[in-house]
């Protein structure tokens, strides 16, 4: 946890989309203000709900298959 109480973290997830169908990582999110993700291996018509989050990504350009990208999750609504 930061000084103010932010709490943060950083996590390799190897495929982001398997990730969420696990209440449990759900719930891991949800401990957290601010969650950063690394190797999402995602796509452009992935979609990536966690309800009270807004999700902000980068997906790997020029790829043949799914791999590399990363994501943040953003705890509120933010645009």
């Amino acid at each position: 946890m930061t000084p103010d109480g932010l709490k943060i973290a950083s996590l390799n997830v190897c495929g982001l989309q398997s990730k969420l169908m696990f209440p449990e990582f759900t719930e891991f999110i949800e401990e957290y203000d601010l969650i950063c993700l690394s190797e999402t291996k995602l796509d452009d018509v992935d979609q990536c709900d966690v309800p009270g989050y807004t999700f902000f990504n980068k997906n790997r350009d020029r790829c043949k298959r799914k791999s590399g990208g990363i994501g943040v999750f953003v705890k509120g609504p933010h645009t």
